[in-house]
């Protein structure tokens, strides 16, 4: 299990535009960070870089001090929930979490794949075809997919989109079993009540640099975070 997650001088452009900028910070075992910035702030991009969906142009990520260059060494380290759901539609619950288990090298018996889906509360939807689904219920299989693979690093764009109020107390749940467990977990979410019940660690993106990053001491703290970097 890892025990940190470093980003050195990470640098993404897109022409004469930085989406992030030299971004330095350190994500450790144990703790959930909290990304905060506006639309455009590089929240997005920060995590695909983290993930390797992108390349930096310039700057590293260091997983325990390593580099690992390839996206297959991190596909098992990092789990990325992003706005996309990476579901097929066309494809059931339980075959999409089949699909994962055989690509990602994932042995899984029926058993446990079912308990899965009962955890996220899809038991009674597991042989429906995803294109079906609400936006809650894809956002809990999607979710259900890292449950599966368990990687050390969890980064989760916006985790509750979609969710009702049991989906976000379910999520929450979720989220502490995982620190408690010692994984590394990141957030971006423009949820305050969500950052301020989970987060340990925050760090604050304005136009892709890092203007804050740190301990989060109180629901308070992160009241004055989005009032002084967001508004």
């Amino acid at each position: 299990m890892l025990a940190s997650v470093e980003a050195v001088d990470l640098t993404r452009t897109y022409g004469r535009r930085y989406a992030v900028r030299k971004a330095c910070f350190r994500l450790e075992s144990g703790t959930v960070t909290a990304v905060i910035g506006a639309n455009g702030a590089g929240k997005s991009t920060t995590f695909n870089l983290l993930a390797r969906r992108i390349a930096p142009t310039s700057g590293q990520v260091l997983f325990d001090g390593v580099d690992l260059a390839t996206r297959t060494e991190r596909r098992r380290l990092c789990g990325y929930l992003s706005h996309a759901s990476f579901l097929y539609g066309g494809l059931t619950a339980l075959e999409n979490m089949n699909l994962v288990s055989g690509l990602y090298g994932v042995e899984a018996s029926q058993e446990r794949v079912e308990a899965l889906l009962k955890r996220v509360g899809l038991e009674r939807a597991k042989s429906r075809p995803v294109r079906q689904f609400s936006r809650g219920m894809t956002q809990r299989l999607a979710l259900s997919r890292l449950l599966l693979v368990d990687p050390s690093v969890w980064l989760l764009d916006e985790p509750a989109s979609g969710l009702d109020d049991a989906g976000r107390r379910w999520l929450q749940c979720e989220v502490e079993a995982l620190r408690h467990r010692g994984r590394i977990v990141a957030i971006a979410s423009h949820s305050r009540h969500m950052i301020s019940a989970l987060a340990s660690h925050a760090i604050v993106l304005q136009k892709g640099r890092v203007v804050f990053s740190g301990p989060v001491e109180s629901a308070s703290h992160v009241d004055k975070l989005f009032a002084e970097y967001i508004g």
